[in-house]
């Protein structure tokens, strides 16, 4: 059984490689956690690529865990472009 709750989505966030590994990403994530507490929404999730253990190690050692795997198939090779840039 599901149980219905509130949950926030952290979409993106970064911090430029020049920058790294003095605490700034921690203070980003506690004032966006602060931003969800005060709305009362106590659960969040987000989306990191496997491939990115810098990234991954970084939210697990905030208390995240990974909870699925989302599972993609794509018909383009490397050398096909997705998007097309010339817009």
């Amino acid at each position: 059984m599901v149980k219905e709750r509130n949950y926030g989505v952290i979409y993106d966030m970064g911090v430029n490689h020049q920058y790294r590994r003095q605490g700034i990403g921690k203070k980003l994530f506690d004032h966006v956690k602060q931003w969800f507490d005060l709305r009362g929404i106590k659960y969040l999730e987000l989306n990191v690529l496997i491939a990115n253990q810098t990234a991954r190690n970084f939210w697990l050692s905030l208390g995240f865990e990974p909870t699925i795997e989302l599972m993609t198939f794509s018909k383009y090779t490397e050398r096909d472009q997705v998007f097309d840039r010339s817009l």
